[in-house]
């Protein structure tokens, strides 16, 4: 079948794919946690994780489907492919604030650590 795609290179697991959707979704805030809801009761605290774990999982779900459609798979390579004049540039903004997104959580990993 000449329409069928061909893929090259390593092949990932669905369960490699599903712990780095999981990880990338809690990242840093899953280890902040139990002490994010220690002044909270059992009830309003399950409340609020399901909630968020909905809308992370709508929000993933979304990058995705885009990532997909347009064979970008990495945040910045998807914006690139806004319509109008200011993709590069908002291409450019979404790379740095990541980058400074990352410093940060891992800076607060190092501070979970050592208050641990």
């Amino acid at each position: 079948d000449k329409h069928k795609a061909v893929h090259h290179g390593p092949k990932v697991s669905l369960a490699a794919v599903t712990a780095n959707l999981i990880t990338a979704g809690l990242g840093v805030g899953i280890l902040s946690l139990p002490w994010a809801m220690a002044g909270a009761s059992l009830f309003p605290s399950v409340v609020t994780i399901i909630v968020v774990m909905a809308l992370n999982v709508a929000t993933v779900m979304i990058l995705v489907e885009a990532a997909e459609r347009y064979q970008a798979f990495d945040l910045g390579a998807l914006l690139r492919h806004l319509p109008g004049t200011w993709s590069p540039l908002v291409q450019t903004v979404c790379n740095v604030m990541t980058g400074a997104s990352v410093f940060l959580c891992l800076t607060g990993i190092l501070v979970v650590i050592a208050d641990a």
